[in-house]
C-alpha cells in the first residue's frame, strides 16, 4: 500500500511539473507572438476562465467529472486560445497598418469583424452538443454526454469573453502601448541626435 501511494504521489508530482512547464512555454510563446507581456497575460488567462464555465455546467448537469469532462476541458482551452489569438492579432494588424481611429472606434470595428466568425463557430459546435446532451442518457454515450456538457458551458463562456471582455481589455492594453510608442521613439531619436552631435 505504501509503495503504491508513493508511486501515485510521484506520478502526480511529475504531472504537475509537466503541466507547469507546458503553461510556462505557452505563455512565452504568446509573448513572442504578441511582443507584449500584457497581451500575453491576457491571452493566457482567457482559456482558464472559459474552463470555469465548463466546470460550472458540469456541476449543474450532475457534478460528475469523468474522462469525457477532462477531454471537454482540453477542447475549451483550445477554442478559447484560438479566439484570443485571432482577436489580438486583428487589433495588432489594425495598429500596424497605421489605423488612427480612437480606441472605441477600433473596438467596435474589430468586434464587428469578429462577430460573425465567433457566433458561427459557437453555433456549428454548440448545436450538435445540444443533441448529444438531450439524447446522451442512452447506453454508449457515457463519455460523450459529460464532454458535451462541459464543452457547451465553456463555449458559452468563451463566446461571451471573446465578444465583450476581450475587446475591452485588448483595446485598453494596446492603447497604453500606442501612447508609449511615440514617446519611446522620440526619446530614441533625441538620444541618437545628441550622440551624433557630440
Amino acid at each position: 500500500m505504501l509503495g503504491d501511494l508513493g508511486k501515485q504521489q510521484a506520478s502526480q508530482q511529475r504531472f504537475f511539473g509537466f503541466a507547469a512547464a507546458a503553461a510556462l512555454g505557452i505563455f512565452l510563446l504568446f509573448q513572442a507572438a504578441f511582443a507584449s507581456w500584457r497581451l500575453a497575460a491576457l491571452a493566457f488567462v482567457m482559456p482558464p476562465l472559459a474552463v470555469v464555465g465548463g466546470l460550472l455546467a458540469a456541476s449543474i448537469g450532475g457534478g460528475v467529472l469523468s474522462l469525457g469532462s477532462f477531454a471537454g476541458c482540453l477542447a475549451i482551452i483550445g477554442l478559447a486560445a484560438r479566439d484570443a489569438i485571432l482577436l489580438i492579432g486583428d487589433y495588432q494588424r489594425h495598429l500596424q497598418n497605421g489605423d488612427a481611429s480612437s480606441a472605441p472606434d477600433l473596438l467596435l470595428r474589430v468586434s464587428r469583424e469578429r462577430l460573425s466568425a465567433v457566433l458561427t463557430t459557437a453555433a456549428v459546435i454548440g448545436l450538435p452538443l445540444v443533441l448529444l446532451i438531450i439524447f446522451g442518457d442512452r447506453p454508449g454515450y457515457e463519455i460523450l454526454r459529460p464532454m458535451s456538457i462541459v464543452v457547451l458551458g465553456g463555449l458559452i463562456t468563451s463566446t461571451a469573453l471573446a465578444l465583450f471582455i476581450m475587446p475591452t481589455l485588448c483595446v485598453r492594453f494596446m492603447a497604453t502601448q500606442a501612447q508609449w510608442a511615440p514617446r519611446t521613439a522620440a526619446v530614441a531619436a533625441a538620444t541618437a541626435h545628441t550622440t551624433s552631435g557630440s
